[in-house]
């Protein structure tokens, strides 16, 4: 939908709800405005310039007005339609990471026993003490996280610092060799770049994937 039909969106929904899209509407401004919780003036406004863009057709009358989508306001709805399925689907779709190293912290931090304890409780597993670190399209993965449910893992205090809390969302972790269960972790506070998401399972994946950096492994969501 163009940005110019976007300011018109909430007309073209309220016809296309009482019309079905193709069938005509009989109402009045003053109706629709109080429909749409919107001013006369404003409504009246709007239909006059939707009219002069090709995305209705209207006619008056002595109850008031008939209103119909175009051929135009109907597939502005449409691509809208297609637009939104998409980002919902993407939500589901699995993602791939392409294998990297890091900087060899993960298993210090994961193997940490308050961590551990947490993880067997919450997420069903012990850890193996190391994350992967997978290379990421930010947007496609912004659209997998979207509405996931996410698991915290409490933070503590250690003898000479402080382990910060953890997001954790359960994922399914598979390449062509071999598939398991495992969990995406969100550190609250971490030093890697935005592209870089890190995963977790009771094994270790480099072995049991037999994978090596640029190597792929897909993401995918557990229903």
């Amino acid at each position: 939908m163009d940005k110019q039909t976007s300011r018109y969106l909430d007309i073209l929904l309220a016809i296309a709800k009482d019309g079905s899209l193709f069938d005509t509407v009989s109402t009045s401004t003053v109706a629709l405005a109080k429909q749409l919780k919107s001013s006369q003036q404003s409504t009246s406004r709007k239909l006059v310039e939707m009219e002069l863009l090709g995305l209705i057709r209207r006619r008056t009358n002595q109850r008031g007005i008939t209103i119909s989508l175009t051929d135009r306001g109907v597939g502005q709805l449409t691509y809208l339609r297609d637009e939104l399925i998409q980002i919902i689907t993407s939500e589901k779709t699995p993602i791939l990471g392409m294998v990297v190293s890091g900087l060899g912290e993960g298993g210090y931090y994961v193997g940490q026993e308050r961590y551990q304890t947490q993880f067997k409780k919450m997420l069903g597993f012990s850890a193996f003490p190391g994350t992967l670190n997978l290379r990421i399209d930010i947007t496609q993965f912004k659209h997998f996280l979207h509405q996931k449910k996410q698991i915290v893992i409490k933070g503590f205090k250690g003898e000479h610092r402080t382990f910060g809390p953890l997001n954790c969302i359960p994922v399914m972790l598979r390449n062509k060799k071999n598939s398991v269960e495992g969990s995406l972790i969100i550190p609250e506070r971490t030093t890697h770049p935005e592209d870089i998401a890190e995963v977790i399972a009771k094994d270790n994946l480099r072995s049991l994937f037999d994978i090596k950096d640029n190597d792929k492994v897909e993401i995918g969501a557990i229903e």
